[in-house]
């Protein structure tokens, strides 16, 4: 009797007991929560740092070539420079000479040199205009790959390429993106105020060889005048004037683009 008692016993369990033994699944939930979250910041800080990486990378690249298009453009610049200095000071000194034929044939070979530069594309850039309400930021960012466009081959330049790279690692190891966008903007400003004038003078040349193949049908008195002319009309071009004064200075811009 007592036995069958004992066994129809109701038997009462702590809720303590029952927590011990299983354990609340909110909690657990809570917990894969917090992890999930923990990883997916982790995720996005990965891709934001990936992305800030490739926005260095392309900065650096932008300033590259910007460096490669200033220094070739300088070198076409200079080029054209030199040509129309010396065809000034040799103007100069003819006047020192009272022949006639004398002058004519100075003058002659004076403009065939500056035309024949000219004409060598493959040392002075040929190289589009400013288009009629183009930006001068964007007109900049266009002649960029107009300049750069020969790709190098030889082992020399391909050496080279390596070094400067190298270079362009060493000099913005640990600069500030924002310093290096703002030598970007420097170095754009550079390349389209050289541009402006380089492509003055290449007008003025190209007006100079049209003058000249248009005056060898005349005889000699009328033609030398024409020459004279010529000479007399380039040495008076805004353009001109502004080589010849140094409006810009090469050097000034080679140690810019050079500096460490």
């Amino acid at each position: 009797m007592d036995r069958t008692k004992s066994l129809n016993r109701k038997v009462s369990f702590r809720r303590s007991d029952v927590g011990a033994s299983f354990p609340d699944r909110r909690d657990s939930s809570r917990r894969k929560k917090t992890l999930l979250g923990k990883l997916s910041s982790m995720v996005q800080d990965i891709v934001a740092d990936e992305e800030e990486v490739k926005l260095r990378l392309d900065t650096i690249v932008i300033h590259e070539s910007l460096i490669a298009s200033l220094e070739k453009l300088a070198e076409s610049y200079e080029l054209i420079h030199n040509a129309l200095t010396n065809l000034h000071q040799q103007y100069s000194k003819l006047l020192e000479t009272w022949n006639p034929h004398q002058r004519y044939s100075s003058m002659k070979l004076m403009i065939k040199l500056v035309l024949r530069i000219n004409a060598d594309n493959s040392k002075a850039l040929l190289i589009p205009s400013q288009e009629p309400g183009e930006l001068p930021l964007a007109y900049a960012q266009r002649l960029v790959p107009v300049i750069i466009k020969e790709k190098k081959s030889s082992t020399d330049s391909a050496k080279e390429d390596l070094k400067r790279q190298q270079e362009l690692k060493d000099k913005f190891d640990g600069v500030d993106l924002d310093q290096i966008n703002q030598e970007n903007e420097v170095l754009h400003s550079d390349l389209y105020q050289m541009a402006k004038r380089y492509t003055a003078l290449r007008k003025l040349i190209n007006t100079l060889h049209h003058e000249y193949n248009a005056s060898k049908s005349y005889p000699f008195f009328p033609r030398y005048n024409l020459l004279k002319r010529m000479i007399m009309d380039l040495k008076r071009n805004p353009a001109f004037i502004e080589v010849c004064t140094a409006d810009i200075n090469l050097n000034n811009v080679v140690a810019k683009i050079n500096a460490p």
